[in-house]
């Protein structure tokens, strides 16, 4: 198997370490059945959490992501809508940061592992 990026990594939610194993135990199409992430890499046992609460910095991504979801929607329903009731505003934010949940979810956690985690590619677990 070839090397993958860190960037695709990040993006199709894999391990950070070996950019193999997945993070999260069902697809995202399937999210709202289970939303649970490994405990450790499938393939090179790297623990997923490496302190208690590491996740709790997920929070803050998923924050400033919701709070960019509700700014573009503002604005789009500002100028190009006619800057419309209050109440559209609401149920616009709304209905895009429960559409987005899963996503931001799941790569909020992506994000922090791979960025803030300190873990390192190593070469030495890709397969074939």
């Amino acid at each position: 198997m070839r090397k993958i990026s860190s960037t695709k990594a990040l993006l199709d939610c894999k391990c950070p370490r070996c950019r193999q194993g997945d993070l999260f135990q069902l697809p995202l199409g399937k999210f709202l059945k289970n939303r649970s992430m490994y405990k450790k890499c499938t393939v090179c046992n790297l623990a997923f959490e490496p302190e208690p609460g590491f996740y709790y910095g997920a929070m803050f991504i998923s924050y400033a992501v919701s709070v960019a979801v509700s700014v573009v929607s503002g604005i789009v329903l500002y100028n190009f809508f006619n800057d419309p009731d209050i109440w559209v505003y609401l149920v616009t934010v709304l209905f895009f940061m429960l559409l987005l949940s899963p996503l931001t979810y799941r790569y909020s956690r992506s994000l922090m592992l791979h960025i803030f985690g300190g873990i390192q590619f190593d070469a030495s677990y890709i397969k074939g």
